[in-house]
């Protein structure tokens, strides 16, 4: 069961990283962000690949609505679209083996977020986050 299937199976341990829970999908905070808002679009069915996927339209069309409503709500002038494919290893050992996309809000054309390194935030700074997307 990969990390994502926990947090679908037990949101509530996770509402301060959690943006919305949809029939098909799980939109949260990353807890590493290389920039505010970084977030993430999450398949609630468990697939290692895109090749796996029936509506990968769907699935990128809902990465696409968020990343818009990201970065209007964040003043965010562009954003990156990351999405990682088959099993890689956390740094604290754990691993995901569950597709998703990064949202990666953009703040200024100099911005080379890639090269950031992620900094792990804490609840309280997730949920002013998430107070911000969210209102």
């Amino acid at each position: 069961m990969s990390v994502f299937t926990k947090i679908i199976q037990s949101p509530n341990d996770f509402n301060h990283q959690i943006l919305k829970i949809e029939k098909e999908y799980l939109i949260m905070l990353s807890r590493d962000p290389l920039t505010l808002g970084h977030s993430l679009v999450i398949p609630k069915l468990e697939y290692r690949d895109l090749s796996e996927i029936e509506n990968l339209g769907a699935f990128f069309e809902k990465t696409y609505e968020w990343a818009i409503f990201i970065t209007e709500k964040l003043n965010a002038p562009a954003y990156t679209l990351k999405i990682n494919n088959k099993l890689y290893l956390l740094e604290d050992n754990g691993h995901v083996d569950h597709i998703h996309f990064h949202i990666i809000p953009r703040y200024s054309d100099t911005d080379d977020m890639l090269n950031n390194q992620p900094e792990r935030l804490s609840k309280e700074k997730l949920k002013d986050i998430n107070k911000m997307i969210l209102g």
